[in-house]
């Protein structure tokens, strides 16, 4: 059972996020504070003498309802499962409002047993509404504490940069292990169906750095006729490595700057990298045959690195 949670401070683009994950067929557990805020101000519109549970009135209260209903909501049975907040958030919302957290949020917290958190980075224009009443600086600071609280529970922590919801869909599931390879960048590959995603300056670093296991970059430009013929063979070895090889393309003349960090002199090249770091590199117009087997002997290489680490 694989269990996500899509985090961040307010204002970061999660509600669109997990929208358009469900879209796309993902079980998703909507938030719940905001329930809260709109089934309360309801009551207390319709009954003058209640006094409404905010998180502005009374936030110990409040969280204490947040803590008992998302235990109740975290009890799925899906497979896959995306949560809008998890109880890392519950613990991070009082950490900031100086209140003790619910009796057993620690706890359950750290044995939420969550695959993968995922920090979306807050979106340029903030804004309020009837139940996000943070300012902007202290959604900021609370995005910040989510952090800190994640990370100090152990939990596996990917920030998913500013880019359009569809791409940082694509990057989510990509990342979560869950797509063979990321959006369409050609024609040819969306009629068949699958996915690639072009990275840029904002997501290569993110994906080198935080991808689940190796992943393969194919550096690539128009002007150059091996690269076009490559393509061919990349989108095949990109179906048949998946779960074990991860694979993405760059386009070094709309990426300048990545092309001379990393020494792209010569096209076509496919890099290798794991963890962030580069472990392989092969440039030059090879047959299919030729490449898997330097994939395979990568892979190997990688293999034995990790047994000596």
């Amino acid at each position: 059972m694989k269990r996500f949670v899509i985090a961040g401070g307010p204002c970061s683009g999660k509600t669109t996020l997990l929208e358009e994950l469900n879209r796309r067929g993902y079980a998703v557990k909507p938030e719940i504070a905001r329930g809260i805020i709109a089934a309360e101000q309801e009551r207390a519109a319709k009954d003058p003498s209640y006094m409404p549970v905010l998180p502005w009135t009374d936030l110990f209260a409040f969280q204490r309802i947040v803590f008992e209903r998302m235990l109740v909501r975290d009890q799925t049975t899906e497979d896959v499962c995306f949560f809008d907040y998890g109880q890392g958030d519950t613990f991070s919302f009082c950490i900031e409002g100086k209140v003790p957290p619910p009796k057993g949020a620690l706890e359950a917290a750290k044995n939420a047993g969550y695959t993968t958190i995922f920090l979306l980075d807050q979106l340029p224009h903030y804004q309020t509404d009837g139940e996000r009443k943070e300012d902007e600086q202290r959604a900021r600071r609370l995005h910040a504490i989510i952090h800190d609280t994640y990370k100090q529970l152990g939990y596996p922590l990917v920030k998913v940069p500013l880019m359009p919801v569809s791409q940082r869909a694509d990057f989510v599931l990509q990342m979560a292990g869950l797509a063979k390879i990321f959006k369409p960048v050609s024609m040819r590959t969306a009629q068949r169906g699958l996915e690639m995603l072009s990275l840029n300056k904002e997501t290569f670093d993110s994906v080198i750095k935080q991808h689940q296991g190796p992943i393969i970059i194919d550096f690539w430009a128009s002007y150059c006729g091996p690269c076009k013929t490559l393509e061919i063979t990349f989108e095949k070895l990109a179906k048949d490595y998946a779960g074990r090889l991860g694979f993405a393309k760059l386009n070094i003349e709309e990426n300048e700057g990545i092309a001379q960090q990393f020494d792209i002199l010569g096209l076509p090249c496919l890099v290798v990298f794991n963890n962030g770091v580069e472990i392989d590199r092969y440039v030059g117009n090879f047959p299919e045959a030729s490449i898997r087997r330097k994939i395979e002997a990568t892979l190997a290489k990688i293999t034995e690195l990790t047994k000596v680490i």
